[in-house]
């Protein structure tokens, strides 16, 4: 082709036809540079395929890591529901003490309420391997995220900060209610069933009874609301969130 071109150009200054040369010339440059806008074209239209399909496994991974976190978050919010009624009925002073008296060694396994539920917390932690990917998305020059991926963005650098400072806040209120419990001789063998019920006549009269006992569990209750509070936001919007990955999937 090259080689064709060529003879043209040559036959037309051999003839002494300039001007039709000079013509010709300029309309191949056209077709030159209209050759390279098409094949720039044909790139970028190679690339941004191959980015929308990255884009897209990093959505599924997204999704699917919400998808598990409102489950999670889902057992997480009953517990702590459970937890905070039980609470309330140590702060109200609601639980009888007929009730409390008729527990012993062998039936206390039985008994909801006898534990220390201001020195028990399982910490919930969201999954973000998907949330990694599409940070790296953000950060790599050769890539731009839509503004479906910036949302995603906002939503978990705000709950990011919540999970976080919500755990470090309970379990920082935990240890400090723990080293508060060892002045108390029933401390050693209670310790054995942290999280779980446990008896000695001594340590129920202190989780019913004590006035130390009421102001751990209201102090406790204050976080713990919020802490619920916070996870069933998160369950709320991840959901949504979940909703609008699979309409961008299906588009």
């Amino acid at each position: 082709m090259i080689k064709f071109f060529r003879k043209i150009r040559q036959n037309l200054l051999n003839e002494g036809k300039t001007s039709k040369y000079f013509k010709y010339a300029i309309g191949e440059i056209f077709l030159v540079v209209i050759g390279i806008l098409i094949a720039l074209q044909i790139n970028n239209w190679n690339e941004a395929r191959k980015d929308k399909k990255y884009l897209n496994r990093v959505y599924t991974q997204i999704k699917n890591d919400l998808q598990k976190d409102t489950l999670e978050m889902g057992v997480a919010i009953k517990l702590i529901t459970e937890k905070n009624k039980r609470l309330t009925a140590i702060i109200d002073g609601t639980v009888s003490v007929s009730y409390y008296d008729t527990i012993n060694v062998s039936n206390h396994e039985k008994c909801e309420k006898c534990r220390s539920d201001v020195t028990d917390f399982n910490p919930f932690q969201n999954l973000d391997k998907g949330y990694q990917l599409l940070k790296a998305m953000n950060t790599d020059q050769n890539l731009k995220t839509d503004s479906f991926s910036l949302k995603i963005d906002a939503f978990y650098t705000d709950y990011n900060v919540f999970v976080t400072k919500g755990n470090s806040t309970l379990l920082n209120l935990i240890a400090t209610n723990i080293s508060d419990y060892q002045k108390y001789d029933w401390f050693v063998p209670w310790s054995a069933f942290i999280g779980s019920q446990f008896y000695t006549e001594e340590f129920l009269t202190y989780i019913f009874e004590s006035k130390e006992n009421r102001v751990k569990s209201a102090n406790y209750l204050i976080f713990s609301k919020w802490y619920s509070g916070n996870l069933k936001s998160f369950k709320q919007d991840a959901t949504q969130i979940v909703l609008l990955l699979e309409e961008q999937l299906n588009e």
